[in-house]
């Protein structure tokens, strides 16, 4: 047929297939009156025919749930496309006026590329019909200004940019993926709270997703999630996940229904900055017309708003954060209606938390989650090079244990795969050394200069550098983020460069607004260059440098004034590295550490760092397994893996393990991997030969089946000779079978004791009843009512002694109970 300008096209395949077709072009059987667009809408479904091959057309069609008889015609027709097309618009699913649920379908199964060209072919066929990007409202949409929609524009090409540039390892810029390409759903856990209790303490529970947070119906009174992360566990990739949703109005995502979501990347933000004019300064193109002002009108008009704020442990926070905008949104002083996901360390804690704020923390790749993401992001689906990979990081057990944190476990996976060679690392400092010796190779290989890779990265010096790193990591409000001219003026521009163009440093074009008494017209808007390393880990790496050079000429006094800064807990690879780099140095900080509560165990790590061997401290582990080894909830992440990693020393080199002893940080029991997960999501295992374990659970309530599992887990420890159930109230027997037949061939007495003035009584393995220690009497029922009701007033007073006061004040209760401990002979 010939088109309205009275020419004849040339005939093409997709004429062809209109002829098959014809309901597809003219006036189709649709009611709507409007030959144009029926006519357009025709031309729409043809092209886009021409895009969807047989499988992508069985997949619609699965996601679609149509019925087998529908697929089988797909599958047996010459034109899939064309058949799949028909039935969607037979059924309602496409229309003129709304293809919305193609758009979706698209999406969900990944096909990104060709949703993009199915919207621009129904903007170009389907004129005054187009459903704007991501399903957001149309300019021409009388309820919509067009200022909002403009706002929507700009902000959906700034998340764009940022989600579409996630570097797996930085020296490579050419391989830049999609946050939706290499993000793995792993380990999330929310916080359960004490009972009676607003201000900490209680069960770390795990969801199924990271949607959860805002579905889960355990979680619906929050309003604010305090999203922890160690460092390199995925905070910011998650952070860019919920973007991504948001913007793609992805199937299945929490976010898709949300009207408008804001992120901002909060080292970014000078403190005290307004929130409406950070918004505008990093989201808005620097051309853009729309003032601060309509910034504040188009979010307040908004029915419901998410607010992303990523790394609140790198925001520079003001001297008085009272009025501070951020500060106030998250104490819920401001925007009271919206809701928020801040992301930090665990280390860094916003200074007001209000009632409605969910804690919710990130636990780090499990093996699936490893290979789910090397399948995923790294061999495309291979599942033997996925295994090749997979058995190559798990050799060597220093590698492994690295591999837990997400941000180590993806750049090892792409190396591997890049270099197909086994890695022989023995350390985190040997790691570091490696990964820096990749990216200067990358570049000299790049520049033709092959086999002067070493020598290029020794040859510039980094000591100001080292510097720099230094006093940027201290105190709680660390600097990150500088302006390119500052730093080079602090480094040397040649260095600046280098490490610009292998990626150690990421630069960032950003616009200020200085809106100031006496600022000319000329000079309101100021664009720059920031400039911020590619993670904070390699800020920590640099600074390592600095410690291992200067703290080798300091007094042991000087020492304490040194570190005064640094939080250990907080900055462990600054301490480790400094440690892997320079022996002497190594002696001082061990020194330090020792002196400081819970040093003992994270100077076990910093030892290791030097050569990987345990021969030197073999004495030092022995005597720690000898006084025993106390795994407590108010340990820290890194003070927990390092008394598991204590252990796990002790257990290879045979040093026998005299007691263990878990303080109210009991998860769960794996009896499929005979294993005791820590609420740190840590692992106590069967292997460990430990001859005393006590399971001390007086924060809450022990279940009858995790008495059962505990008693099922000691059978499985050859080694064990007692277990001890304290300061809770188990179940009143258990059955005779296997477990208790178990325990007795071997001798290991079971006891329990709710506290330390109460009588012992032991469990006697042939009746499966509880016996007192002194004269074998049954307890009465009256008994485990007194215990009950003993651990409850118990349960009252901690409550109030521990979660009623800030968490600098507690540190110092619990060291001085440590110490107490320590000069009470056991």
């Amino acid at each position: 047929m010939g088109n309205r300008h009275g020419k004849t096209p040339d005939r093409t395949k997709s004429d062809d297939a209109a002829a098959s077709f014809p309901q597809f072009v003219g006036i189709v059987d649709l009611s709507t009156g409007d030959t144009d667009t029926t006519e357009g809408f025709g031309k729409f479904v043809i092209e886009v025919a021409s895009y969807l091959t047989l499988i992508i057309a069985t997949q619609i069609a699965t996601v679609c749930s149509l019925p087998a008889a529908d697929v089988d015609k797909i599958s047996r027709d010459r034109d899939p496309g064309l058949v799949l097309m028909d039935i969607l618009r037979q059924r309602g699913k496409i229309s003129p006026t709304d293809i919305s649920s193609l758009i979706d379908t698209l999406k969900h199964i990944g096909l990104h590329g060709i949703a993009t060209k199915v919207t621009d072919s129904f903007a170009r066929n389907v004129s005054g019909h187009l459903p704007s990007p991501g399903g957001f409202p149309n300019p021409q949409d009388s309820s919509t200004s067009g200022k909002k929609q403009q706002f929507l524009n700009d902000i959906l090409e700034t998340y764009a940019e940022m989600y579409n540039g996630v570097q797996p390892i930085p020296y490579i810029r050419e391989r830049l993926l999609c946050v939706n390409k290499v993000f793995i759903d792993s380990g999330i856990e929310y916080l359960k709270k004490a009972e009676g209790s607003n201000a900490g303490g209680g069960t770390w529970i795990k969801i199924g997703s990271y949607n959860s947070i805002f579905t889960d119906s355990r979680l619906s009174h929050a309003m604010v999630f305090l999203l922890y992360g160690e460092p390199g566990y995925g905070k910011s990739t998650l952070a860019l996940q919920y973007v991504y949703d948001w913007c793609n109005r992805c199937l299945g995502s929490s976010l898709k229904d949300v009207e408008l979501l804001i992120f901002l990347r909060l080292r970014y933000l000078k403190g005290g900055m307004d929130i409406f004019t950070a918004i505008k300064q990093f989201l808005l193109p620097r051309d853009t017309k729309l003032s601060v002002r309509d910034v504040e009108d188009i979010i307040l008009s908004c029915r419901s708003v998410v607010l992303v704020f990523d790394g609140f442990d790198e925001y520079s926070r003001p001297d008085d954060s009272s009025e501070d905008d951020v500060t106030q949104i998250i104490a819920r002083k401001m925007f009271r209606h919206f809701k928020v996901i801040l992301t930090t360390r665990p280390s860094s804690t916003p200074p007001e938390l209000s009632y409605a704020t969910q804690q919710v923390r990130l636990t780090g790749f499990d093996d699936q989650a490893k290979e789910r993401y090397i399948l995923k992001a790294v061999v495309d689906g291979n599942a033997e090079a996925a295994a090749r990979i997979m058995r190559r990081l798990q050799q060597n057990p220093i590698l492994a244990d690295m591999c837990q944190v997400p941000l180590f476990f993806v750049m090892l996976a792409h190396m591997t795969y890049e270099k197909q060679t086994s890695l022989v690392l023995d350390s985190v400092t040997s790691f570091f050394r490696y990964v820096m010796a990749c990216f200067y190779e990358h570049i000299q290989i790049r520049a033709g200069r092959v086999g002067t890779a070493m020598k290029g990265a020794s040859a510039r010096k980094h000591h100001k550098l080292d510097k720099v790193a230094f006093e940027s990591l201290q105190g709680k409000n660390q600097h990150l983020v500088w302006s390119r001219d500052r730093l080079v003026e602090l480094i040397d521009e040649p260095l600046y460069n280098e490490l610009v163009e292998i990626g150690i440093l990421v630069e960032e074009n950003v616009v200020r607004i200085v809106d100031e008494p006496g600022i000319s017209a000329a000079d309101l808007i100021q664009r720059r260059k920031n400039v911020s390393f590619y993670h904070k880990l390699f800020c920590e790496w640099y600074a390592a440098h600095y410690v291992a050079e200067h703290i080798n000429g300091l007094e042991t006094s000087s020492l304490q004034g040194f570190f005064a800064n640094m939080d250990p807990f907080d900055l462990q690879y600054v301490y480790r590295i400094a440690c892997g780099l320079n022996p002497v140095a190594a002696d001082r900080i061990i020194q330090y550490l020792h002196s400081i509560e819970g040093g003992d165990k994270f100077a076990i790590l910093c030892i290791l760092e030097q050569t990987g061997q345990v021969d030197k401290i073999k004495e030092t582990i022995r005597q720690m397994c000898f006084e025993g080894v106390v795994i407590s909830a108010y340990d820290s992440l890194l003070l927990q893996r390092s008394s598991i990693q204590l252990l796990e020393i002790a257990a290879r080199n045979e040093i026998p393990i005299e007691y263990v002893r878990l303080s109210n940080c009991l998860q769960s029991v794996d009896l499929s991997t005979a294993a005791i997960r820590t609420t740190s999501g840590l692992a106590l295992t069967s292997r460990i030969p430990v001859k005393v374990l006590s399971v001390r659970l007086s924060n809450r309530d022990m279940t009858e089946d995790e008495a059962i599992d505990i008693l099922q887990f000691a059978s499985m420890c050859p080694s064990l000779r007692k277990l001890g159930y304290l300061g809770c109230v188990p179940p009143r027997s258990f059955s005779v079978g296997p477990t208790l037949s178990t325990l007795k061939s071997r001798n290991v007495t079971v006891l329990w004791r709710w506290t330390k003035d109460t009588p012992r009584y032991m469990l006697n393995l042939q009746s499966g009843r509880w016996e007192k220690e002194d004269d074998g009497s049954e307890p009465t029922e009256e008994v485990f009512e007194r215990a009950l009701s003993e651990r409850a007033e118990r349960k009252t007073r901690r409550t109030e002694e521990y979660y009623r006061i800030d968490v600098k004040k507690g540190r110092e209760l619990l060291r001085k109970r440590a110490e107490e401990r320590q000069s009470t002979p056991r």
